[in-house]
């Protein structure tokens, strides 16, 4: 029997389209109400870039000492490391120092295709590692580092209501 194709795709340019929001409050990651939704901040218009969000998981080695061929199994999965998303300073400091300082707890909802119902979205439970002005950044605008711990597994896939 042969195997069943992907339904046909609507590809799109996620510029313009992607949003983060920071949630204070979630009763389900596995579902997050259009309420706790709105309440939330919208980062999206600040972001330089955002690196990590990717759950990983290690290849371990499960060779017997007589097997003439490696054979590996999957490990625990664990978010990377760094989670981190880089925001852009304000000569006002009027920007996500007063959201996000180290020890806040919250919750990351990226929504990839936008905020539109029915659409997925991802829901990560963080806290903030640490929050720093970065020093180096000379020739560019001001930014701010913003380092995060995932305290639970993602909710991946989520409907967004």
């Amino acid at each position: 029997m042969p195997a069943t194709p992907l339904a046909p795709t609507q590809r799109y340019l996620p510029v313009g389209v992607r949003k983060y929001n920071w949630l204070t409050a979630v009763a389900s990651k596995n579902a997050p109400a259009r309420a706790e939704i709105n309440a939330g901040t919208d980062l999206t218009a600040e972001i330089a870039a955002v690196n990590g969000f990717e759950i990983t998981a290690p290849v371990i080695d499960v060779t017997a000492f007589g097997d003439v061929f490696a054979v590996q199994v999957t490990g625990l999965p664990a978010a990377s490391d760094p989670c981190e998303i880089i925001f852009y300073a304000s000569s006002t400091s009027a920007d996500v120092r007063t959201v996000l300082p180290a020890g806040t707890a919250g919750f990351l909802l990226f929504l990839p295709e936008g905020d539109v119902p029915g659409q997925k979205c991802e829901v990560w439970p963080l806290t903030v590692r640490s929050m720093f002005i970065d020093e180096a950044a000379t020739g560019s605008a001001g930014q701010i580092h913003v380092q995060f711990v995932t305290t639970s597994a993602p909710a991946q896939n989520v409907t967004v209501p």
